[in-house]
């Protein structure tokens, strides 16, 4: 969405991935480009060895300690020769020491370091390297975009105040138009009855998300029968879950081909976020889909969203006596209203446009508008 955002905004971009997906690399698919739309060019690479690392990372939870490598390679040096500015997404990307004097824009998506404050002394050691590497990013860069108020407050202690602008994680609303006559089809798949209500959970298996799932699959056994009579039942979506459930109150799909045509499923969607930082992809695209919210106050850290208003906020403790009141006479209101509170959020180019602001005032006129990422 960034790179949609700038192009909107009339920049090029290459964007260069550092590994690709998982079933390309099975399949042995080597290191290709592709055009994703006007302005849009896509090199990913697929090195296979540094894929297996990527995914053990991945699999036990730790920092991407991989994600600085690749960058030496010959394809990496031609975007950077041709680029005017180059933007690292997350701090693990971005080089220690400076590899060309282009221009460079650090791209944040949390306080990384925080994500590993929970656990044992392996998880301090994990957020104390995750620490390091945030600061020298920071510093480094001449710029940096952040996501939320949380990572300014934070990142304003490093590096200069100045050179940080706030850019909300965004999607294209696009995305959920014209999903409505999958209604019936997915309900039908799913087995749910017309008189049942589905409070819909969509999420990778990003930590946070695991948390909400498991507290999800608690309370729908510890109020089975409060909820089957209130004909309630919770839909969980994405690699959250790994395997499919079934029972009266509770659905699990596992990942899913496309996430978005089960939205269209749902009466209401529930955010059970209890810590993390920065805003949630997951809660813009419950607006985007036209879906009246259930989230903690966490969940909707950086949204523009009053309860009661705009949507229900809960707690572990409250959330059931919330379930027993639903004010579904109230929702289409609250539809609007979070929507037009939180535009900014569903329209890229829109949410791109500070950083596209300072680019420009960076750029020679007489140049044309290229960026690498």
């Amino acid at each position: 969405m960034l790179a949609e955002g700038l192009v909107l905004n009339g920049h090029e971009i290459r964007i260069h991935s550092l590994i690709g997906r998982k079933a390309d690399v099975l399949k042995g698919r080597s290191s290709s480009t592709q055009r994703w739309e006007p302005g849009i060019l896509e090199y990913v690479a697929r090195p296979r060895f540094v894929w297996l690392l990527a995914m053990i990372c991945y699999k036990l939870n730790t920092p991407p300690f991989w994600a600085s490598w690749g960058q030496g390679k010959r394809k990496f040096k031609e975007d950077l020769n041709w680029s005017e500015f180059v933007i690292y997404d997350f701090p693990f990307a971005m080089p220690a020491s400076k590899t060309t004097q282009k221009f460079t824009i650090l791209n944040s998506h949390n306080v990384e370091h925080r994500l590993f404050y929970a656990g044992g002394l392996l998880n301090k050691i994990f957020s104390q390297w995750v620490l390091k590497r945030e600061k020298r990013a920071a510093t480094a860069a001449h710029f940096m975009a952040v996501s939320s108020e949380e990572e300014r407050l934070f990142f304003s202690q490093i590096t200069e105040p100045s050179k940080i602008i706030l850019i909300p994680n965004c999607i294209n609303e696009k995305r959920f138009a014209h999903l409505s006559p999958l209604r019936r089809q997915i309900r039908d798949q799913l087995g749910v009855r017309d008189q049942q209500k589905i409070l819909f959970f969509a999420a990778s298996s990003y930590g946070p998300n695991g948390e909400g799932l498991q507290f999800l699959l608690d309370f729908s056994e510890k109020n089975k029968n409060l909820l089957e009579s209130l004909q309630l039942i919770f839909l969980v979506c994405g690699s959250v879950t790994k395997t499919i459930l079934r029972t009266s109150t509770m659905i699990t799909t596992g990942p899913v081909d496309l996430i978005e045509p089960y939205f269209a499923a749902a009466d209401w969607a529930i955010n059970p976020i209890f810590h993390g930082s920065g805003t949630s992809i997951k809660l813009a695209e419950m607006i985007a889909a036209d879906l009246p919210v259930l989230t903690t106050k966490i969940g909707a850290r950086g949204f523009d969203l009053e309860d009661q208003v705009d949507a229900l906020f809960f707690q572990r403790e409250d959330l059931m006596e919330i379930l027993k009141n639903l004010p579904d006479h109230q929702k289409q209101q609250m539809i609007i209203s979070a929507k037009a509170k939180n535009i900014r959020f569903l329209k890229p180019v829109k949410a791109v446009a500070p950083l596209a602001d300072t680019i420009r005032r960076h750029l020679e006129p007489e140049h044309p508008q290229k960026l690498s990422s």
